[in-house]
Protein backbone atom coordinates (compact mmCIF):
# COMPACT_ATOMS: atom_id res chain seq x y z
CA UNK A 1 0.00 0.00 0.00
CA UNK A 2 1.24 3.48 -0.80
CA UNK A 3 2.28 6.07 1.73
CA UNK A 4 2.12 9.85 1.72
CA UNK A 5 4.64 12.10 3.38
CA UNK A 6 3.32 14.39 6.07
CA UNK A 7 5.06 17.49 4.79
CA UNK A 8 7.49 19.07 7.19
CA UNK A 9 5.20 22.07 7.20
CA UNK A 10 5.30 24.56 10.01
CA UNK A 11 2.47 26.28 11.75
CA UNK A 12 3.22 29.82 12.90
CA UNK A 13 3.59 28.76 16.52
CA UNK A 14 3.32 25.05 17.13
CA UNK A 15 4.83 22.52 14.78
CA UNK A 16 3.52 19.63 12.73
CA UNK A 17 6.07 17.08 11.54
CA UNK A 18 6.12 13.45 10.56
CA UNK A 19 4.75 10.80 8.29
CA UNK A 20 1.19 10.48 7.16
CA UNK A 21 0.64 7.08 5.64
CA UNK A 22 -2.14 5.22 3.98
CA UNK A 23 -0.73 2.06 5.50
CA UNK A 24 -2.19 0.84 8.77
CA UNK A 25 -0.77 2.60 11.73
CA UNK A 26 -2.29 6.25 12.72
CA UNK A 27 -2.96 7.44 16.09
CA UNK A 28 -4.50 4.01 15.80
CA UNK A 29 -3.19 3.24 12.39
CA UNK A 30 -1.17 5.78 10.38
CA UNK A 31 -0.66 9.46 10.59
CA UNK A 32 1.30 12.36 12.01
CA UNK A 33 2.39 12.82 15.57
CA UNK A 34 -0.38 14.60 17.50
CA UNK A 35 0.19 18.11 18.81
CA UNK A 36 0.05 18.30 22.59
CA UNK A 37 2.08 19.22 25.65
CA UNK A 38 3.54 16.99 28.35
CA UNK A 39 3.00 18.11 31.92
CA UNK A 40 5.44 17.56 34.80
CA UNK A 41 4.20 16.99 38.38
CA UNK A 42 5.25 20.54 39.31
CA UNK A 43 3.22 22.05 36.46
CA UNK A 44 5.97 22.71 33.92
CA UNK A 45 4.93 22.00 30.34
CA UNK A 46 7.10 20.61 27.56
CA UNK A 47 6.42 21.01 23.85
CA UNK A 48 8.09 21.05 20.44
CA UNK A 49 8.07 23.94 18.00
CA UNK A 50 9.99 24.69 14.86
CA UNK A 51 12.71 26.22 17.06
CA UNK A 52 13.17 23.00 19.07
CA UNK A 53 12.03 21.46 22.37
CA UNK A 54 11.26 23.68 25.35
CA UNK A 55 10.13 23.38 28.96
CA UNK A 56 8.13 26.33 30.26
CA UNK A 57 6.95 27.21 33.75
CA UNK A 58 3.94 29.43 33.10
CA UNK A 59 3.55 30.39 36.77
CA UNK A 60 7.17 31.53 37.16
CA UNK A 61 7.65 32.81 33.63
CA UNK A 62 10.71 30.61 33.10
CA UNK A 63 11.91 28.60 30.09
CA UNK A 64 14.53 25.91 29.48
CA UNK A 65 15.65 25.12 25.93
CA UNK A 66 15.99 21.33 25.83
CA UNK A 67 17.05 20.84 22.22
CA UNK A 68 17.79 23.08 19.24
CA UNK A 69 18.27 20.39 16.57
CA UNK A 70 20.20 21.14 13.42
CA UNK A 71 18.90 20.32 9.95
CA UNK A 72 21.10 17.22 9.95
CA UNK A 73 19.55 16.03 13.24
CA UNK A 74 15.98 16.61 12.08
CA UNK A 75 12.94 18.29 13.57
CA UNK A 76 11.72 17.80 17.11
CA UNK A 77 8.38 16.16 17.73
CA UNK A 78 6.58 14.13 20.44
CA UNK A 79 7.61 15.01 24.02
CA UNK A 80 6.96 13.10 27.26
CA UNK A 81 8.02 13.92 30.84
CA UNK A 82 9.20 11.10 33.12
CA UNK A 83 6.90 10.49 36.12
CA UNK A 84 9.12 12.54 38.45
CA UNK A 85 9.71 15.30 35.90
CA UNK A 86 13.49 14.89 35.95
CA UNK A 87 13.78 13.59 32.38
CA UNK A 88 12.12 14.34 29.08
CA UNK A 89 11.76 11.98 26.14
CA UNK A 90 11.39 13.51 22.69
CA UNK A 91 11.57 12.47 19.06
CA UNK A 92 13.81 13.78 16.32
CA UNK A 93 12.48 13.17 12.80
CA UNK A 94 14.66 13.64 9.74
CA UNK A 95 14.41 12.93 6.04
CA UNK A 96 11.93 13.74 3.30
CA UNK A 97 10.24 10.53 2.17
CA UNK A 98 12.13 7.81 4.02
CA UNK A 99 12.00 9.31 7.49
CA UNK A 100 14.19 8.31 10.41
CA UNK A 101 12.99 8.57 14.01
CA UNK A 102 15.36 8.98 16.95
CA UNK A 103 14.01 8.70 20.49
CA UNK A 104 16.03 10.92 22.80
CA UNK A 105 16.06 11.12 26.60
CA UNK A 106 17.07 14.43 28.14
CA UNK A 107 18.18 14.84 31.76
CA UNK A 108 16.96 18.27 32.83
CA UNK A 109 19.54 18.54 35.64
CA UNK A 110 22.62 17.86 33.50
CA UNK A 111 20.99 19.34 30.37
CA UNK A 112 22.24 16.39 28.29
CA UNK A 113 20.36 14.21 25.79
CA UNK A 114 21.08 10.63 24.71
CA UNK A 115 19.56 8.54 21.93
CA UNK A 116 17.93 5.36 23.25
CA UNK A 117 16.01 4.07 20.21
CA UNK A 118 15.84 4.47 16.43
CA UNK A 119 13.08 3.58 13.97
CA UNK A 120 12.33 3.93 10.27
CA UNK A 121 8.55 3.64 10.68
CA UNK A 122 6.40 6.38 12.25
CA UNK A 123 6.56 6.67 16.04
CA UNK A 124 3.53 8.64 17.20
CA UNK A 125 3.13 7.96 20.91
CA UNK A 126 5.74 7.74 23.66
CA UNK A 127 4.98 7.21 27.37
CA UNK A 128 6.96 6.35 30.50
CA UNK A 129 6.35 3.38 32.77
CA UNK A 130 5.24 4.58 36.22
CA UNK A 131 8.62 3.62 37.74
CA UNK A 132 10.49 5.61 35.08
CA UNK A 133 12.59 2.63 33.97
CA UNK A 134 10.97 1.99 30.57
CA UNK A 135 9.62 3.97 27.64
CA UNK A 136 6.65 2.60 25.73
CA UNK A 137 6.65 3.37 22.02
CA UNK A 138 3.71 3.22 19.63
CA UNK A 139 5.29 2.47 16.26
CA UNK A 140 3.81 1.68 12.85
CA UNK A 141 4.20 -1.96 11.78
CA UNK A 142 7.22 -2.78 9.60
CA UNK A 143 4.99 -4.22 6.86
CA UNK A 144 2.29 -2.21 5.11
CA UNK A 145 0.23 -5.41 4.94
CA UNK A 146 0.11 -5.81 8.72
CA UNK A 147 -3.01 -4.60 10.51
CA UNK A 148 -2.35 -2.23 13.37
CA UNK A 149 0.95 -1.13 14.83
CA UNK A 150 3.46 -2.38 17.37
CA UNK A 151 3.82 -1.43 21.01
CA UNK A 152 7.42 -1.67 22.17
CA UNK A 153 9.18 -1.25 25.50
CA UNK A 154 12.59 0.46 25.51
CA UNK A 155 14.83 0.43 28.58
CA UNK A 156 16.10 3.77 29.80
CA UNK A 157 19.65 2.98 28.69
CA UNK A 158 18.40 1.82 25.27
CA UNK A 159 20.04 -1.60 25.62
CA UNK A 160 16.81 -3.60 25.81
CA UNK A 161 13.88 -3.42 23.39
CA UNK A 162 10.83 -5.68 23.80
CA UNK A 163 7.74 -5.98 21.62
CA UNK A 164 4.76 -5.84 23.96
CA UNK A 165 2.03 -6.23 21.33
CA UNK A 166 1.38 -6.42 17.59
CA UNK A 167 -1.85 -5.55 15.78
CA UNK A 168 -2.39 -2.83 18.37
CA UNK A 169 -3.03 0.89 18.38
CA UNK A 170 -0.15 3.28 18.67
CA UNK A 171 -2.22 5.23 21.22
CA UNK A 172 -1.89 3.64 24.65
CA UNK A 173 -1.80 4.34 28.40
CA UNK A 174 -0.19 2.71 31.47
CA UNK A 175 -1.99 1.78 34.67
CA UNK A 176 -0.48 3.32 37.79
CA UNK A 177 0.95 0.01 39.04
CA UNK A 178 2.89 -0.49 35.80
CA UNK A 179 1.44 -3.96 35.26
CA UNK A 180 -0.88 -3.16 32.35
CA UNK A 181 -1.04 -1.01 29.22
CA UNK A 182 -4.39 0.03 27.77
CA UNK A 183 -4.60 -0.05 23.96
CA UNK A 184 -6.80 -1.10 21.06
CA UNK A 185 -6.16 -4.63 19.82
CA UNK A 186 -7.06 -5.02 16.16
CA UNK A 187 -8.66 -8.15 14.68
CA UNK A 188 -9.53 -7.15 11.12
CA UNK A 189 -10.08 -4.31 8.68
CA UNK A 190 -13.59 -3.64 7.38
CA UNK A 191 -13.48 -3.64 3.57
CA UNK A 192 -11.57 -0.78 1.95
CA UNK A 193 -12.51 1.78 4.57
CA UNK A 194 -10.21 2.95 7.37
CA UNK A 195 -12.41 1.02 9.79
CA UNK A 196 -11.16 -1.71 12.12
CA UNK A 197 -12.80 -4.36 14.28
CA UNK A 198 -11.18 -5.23 17.57
CA UNK A 199 -11.32 -4.39 21.24
CA UNK A 200 -10.13 -1.96 23.86
CA UNK A 201 -7.86 -4.14 25.98
CA UNK A 202 -5.55 -4.18 28.96
CA UNK A 203 -2.27 -5.78 27.90
CA UNK A 204 -0.28 -7.42 30.67
CA UNK A 205 3.27 -6.03 30.59
CA UNK A 206 4.90 -9.22 31.87
CA UNK A 207 3.28 -11.63 29.40
CA UNK A 208 1.87 -9.44 26.61
CA UNK A 209 -1.49 -11.16 27.07
CA UNK A 210 -4.50 -8.91 26.35
CA UNK A 211 -7.68 -8.84 28.42
CA UNK A 212 -10.60 -7.38 26.47
CA UNK A 213 -12.68 -4.73 28.21
CA UNK A 214 -15.02 -3.91 25.32
CA UNK A 215 -15.44 -4.78 21.66
CA UNK A 216 -14.93 -1.90 19.23
CA UNK A 217 -15.28 -0.77 15.65
CA UNK A 218 -12.92 2.18 15.23
CA UNK A 219 -11.60 4.62 12.70
CA UNK A 220 -7.90 5.29 12.20
CA UNK A 221 -7.55 8.21 14.64
CA UNK A 222 -8.29 6.98 18.14
CA UNK A 223 -7.59 7.90 21.74
CA UNK A 224 -7.92 6.03 25.03
CA UNK A 225 -7.30 6.53 28.74
CA UNK A 226 -7.47 4.39 31.86
CA UNK A 227 -7.97 5.15 35.55
CA UNK A 228 -5.00 4.67 37.87
CA UNK A 229 -6.40 1.38 39.20
CA UNK A 230 -7.03 0.02 35.70
CA UNK A 231 -10.72 -0.61 36.42
CA UNK A 232 -12.25 2.00 34.12
CA UNK A 233 -11.47 3.19 30.60
CA UNK A 234 -12.62 5.84 28.16
CA UNK A 235 -12.02 5.54 24.44
CA UNK A 236 -13.10 6.68 20.98
CA UNK A 237 -14.92 4.31 18.63
CA UNK A 238 -17.56 4.21 15.91
CA UNK A 239 -19.38 1.64 17.98
CA UNK A 240 -18.66 -0.42 21.09
CA UNK A 241 -20.19 -3.27 23.04
CA UNK A 242 -19.50 -5.98 25.63
CA UNK A 243 -16.17 -7.79 25.40
CA UNK A 244 -17.83 -11.15 24.73
CA UNK A 245 -19.85 -9.92 21.71
CA UNK A 246 -19.13 -8.07 18.47
CA UNK A 247 -19.64 -4.33 18.51
CA UNK A 248 -22.66 -3.14 16.51
CA UNK A 249 -22.03 -2.34 12.85
CA UNK A 250 -21.19 1.37 12.38
CA UNK A 251 -22.94 3.74 10.00
CA UNK A 252 -21.61 4.95 6.67
CA UNK A 253 -19.86 8.01 8.11
CA UNK A 254 -16.47 8.24 9.79
CA UNK A 255 -17.62 9.90 13.04
CA UNK A 256 -16.53 8.44 16.36
CA UNK A 257 -17.98 8.80 19.85
CA UNK A 258 -16.55 8.64 23.35
CA UNK A 259 -17.40 5.50 25.32
CA UNK A 260 -16.86 4.64 28.96
CA UNK A 261 -16.19 1.19 30.40
CA UNK A 262 -17.03 1.47 34.11
CA UNK A 263 -15.82 -1.99 35.07
CA UNK A 264 -19.06 -3.70 34.02
CA UNK A 265 -20.86 -1.95 31.18
CA UNK A 266 -20.07 0.16 28.12
CA UNK A 267 -21.93 3.46 27.68
CA UNK A 268 -21.67 6.39 25.28
CA UNK A 269 -20.62 9.61 27.00
CA UNK A 270 -21.82 12.30 24.58
CA UNK A 271 -24.38 12.31 21.77
CA UNK A 272 -22.09 14.46 19.59
CA UNK A 273 -19.22 13.03 17.56
CA UNK A 274 -16.10 13.19 19.73
CA UNK A 275 -12.41 13.72 18.92
CA UNK A 276 -10.78 13.31 22.35
CA UNK A 277 -11.53 11.90 25.81
CA UNK A 278 -9.42 11.67 28.94
CA UNK A 279 -9.90 11.15 32.67
CA UNK A 280 -9.06 13.90 35.12
CA UNK A 281 -6.12 13.02 37.38
CA UNK A 282 -8.50 11.86 40.13
CA UNK A 283 -10.57 9.77 37.72
CA UNK A 284 -13.80 11.55 38.69
CA UNK A 285 -14.26 13.56 35.50
CA UNK A 286 -13.78 13.07 31.75
CA UNK A 287 -12.49 15.84 29.48
CA UNK A 288 -13.77 15.71 25.91
CA UNK A 289 -13.78 17.60 22.63
CA UNK A 290 -17.08 17.10 20.86
CA UNK A 291 -19.54 18.72 18.49
CA UNK A 292 -19.23 20.99 15.45
CA UNK A 293 -17.80 23.53 16.03
CA UNK A 294 -15.80 21.66 18.64
CA UNK A 295 -16.44 22.45 22.31
CA UNK A 296 -14.11 21.61 25.18
CA UNK A 297 -16.35 19.90 27.72
CA UNK A 298 -15.82 18.20 31.06
CA UNK A 299 -18.25 15.69 32.58
CA UNK A 300 -18.59 14.91 36.26
CA UNK A 301 -19.07 11.13 36.28
CA UNK A 302 -20.95 11.00 39.58
CA UNK A 303 -23.62 13.55 38.63
CA UNK A 304 -23.47 13.25 34.83
CA UNK A 305 -23.26 17.06 34.63
CA UNK A 306 -21.42 18.57 31.66
CA UNK A 307 -19.59 21.90 31.86
CA UNK A 308 -18.46 23.67 28.69
CA UNK A 309 -14.97 25.04 29.34
CA UNK A 310 -14.63 26.83 26.00
CA UNK A 311 -16.26 26.85 22.58
CA UNK A 312 -14.81 26.48 19.09
CA UNK A 313 -11.49 25.02 20.23
CA UNK A 314 -8.83 23.49 17.97
CA UNK A 315 -9.12 19.71 17.65
CA UNK A 316 -7.07 19.42 14.46
CA UNK A 317 -4.36 21.41 12.76
CA UNK A 318 -4.33 21.42 8.97
CA UNK A 319 -2.11 22.67 6.19
CA UNK A 320 -2.53 21.59 2.57
CA UNK A 321 -3.28 17.83 2.70
CA UNK A 322 -2.00 17.34 6.24
CA UNK A 323 -4.30 17.14 9.26
CA UNK A 324 -3.19 16.09 12.72
CA UNK A 325 -4.96 15.78 16.08
CA UNK A 326 -4.54 18.50 18.70
CA UNK A 327 -4.94 17.29 22.30
CA UNK A 328 -5.56 19.31 25.50
CA UNK A 329 -3.92 18.40 28.81
CA UNK A 330 -4.73 18.69 32.50
CA UNK A 331 -2.49 20.95 34.59
CA UNK A 332 -1.90 20.19 38.30
CA UNK A 333 -3.24 23.63 39.32
CA UNK A 334 -6.81 22.67 38.39
CA UNK A 335 -6.70 24.09 34.89
CA UNK A 336 -6.66 22.68 31.36
CA UNK A 337 -4.17 23.58 28.62
CA UNK A 338 -5.64 23.69 25.09
CA UNK A 339 -5.55 25.54 21.78
CA UNK A 340 -7.83 27.69 19.68
CA UNK A 341 -7.40 28.83 16.09
CA UNK A 342 -7.09 32.60 16.31
CA UNK A 343 -7.03 34.96 13.33
CA UNK A 344 -3.65 36.68 13.41
CA UNK A 345 -3.61 38.49 10.04
CA UNK A 346 -6.44 39.81 7.90
CA UNK A 347 -9.65 37.77 8.05
CA UNK A 348 -8.24 34.31 7.33
CA UNK A 349 -4.63 34.07 8.55
CA UNK A 350 -4.96 31.87 11.62
CA UNK A 351 -2.58 30.11 14.00
CA UNK A 352 -2.80 27.71 16.92
CA UNK A 353 -3.01 29.82 20.06
CA UNK A 354 -2.52 28.31 23.52
CA UNK A 355 -4.97 28.92 26.37
CA UNK A 356 -5.61 27.64 29.87
CA UNK A 357 -8.99 27.49 31.60
CA UNK A 358 -10.30 26.49 35.02
CA UNK A 359 -12.57 23.44 35.40
CA UNK A 360 -15.64 25.66 35.71
CA UNK A 361 -14.99 27.37 32.38
CA UNK A 362 -15.01 30.80 34.00
CA UNK A 363 -11.49 32.13 33.44
CA UNK A 364 -9.87 31.31 30.10
CA UNK A 365 -6.43 32.92 29.76
CA UNK A 366 -4.21 33.35 26.72
CA UNK A 367 -0.92 31.52 27.38
CA UNK A 368 0.52 32.04 23.90
CA UNK A 369 1.82 35.55 24.50
CA UNK A 370 3.99 34.40 27.41
CA UNK A 371 5.12 31.23 25.62
CA UNK A 372 6.17 33.18 22.52
CA UNK A 373 8.08 35.71 24.61
CA UNK A 374 9.91 33.01 26.59
CA UNK A 375 10.87 31.04 23.49
CA UNK A 376 11.98 34.23 21.74
CA UNK A 377 14.17 35.13 24.72
CA UNK A 378 15.60 31.60 24.91
CA UNK A 379 16.47 31.55 21.22
CA UNK A 380 17.29 35.25 20.88
CA UNK A 381 14.69 35.30 18.11
CA UNK A 382 16.54 32.70 16.06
Amino acid sequence: MSSVTCSRSRFPRFLVTATVAAFIGATLLAGCEPITVSVAPDGRIAFSREEGVFVVDLAKGQVQAIARPTKEQGQASVVSFSPDGSKLAYLLVKGDFELQYSLMVHDTASNKSEKVYAATKPVLHVHWSPDGKWLSVGEAAPSDDEIGGHLKLVSLDGKTVKTLAKQASLAHRWTADGKWVLAYTVDSKVGDRDVYKGAISLIEVESGKPTKLASTVSGKEVYCDVTADGKEAVFLAMSAGPADAEAPAPGDGDEQWAFRFDGKTVTKLWSDATLFCRFSPDGKKVLGMAGSPVNLTIRDLASGKDTTLDKNVAAKASQELVSVPVYPAFLPNGRVFYWKNKTTYGRTGSALTAFTVDLEGKSAENAQILIDKLVHDATKGG
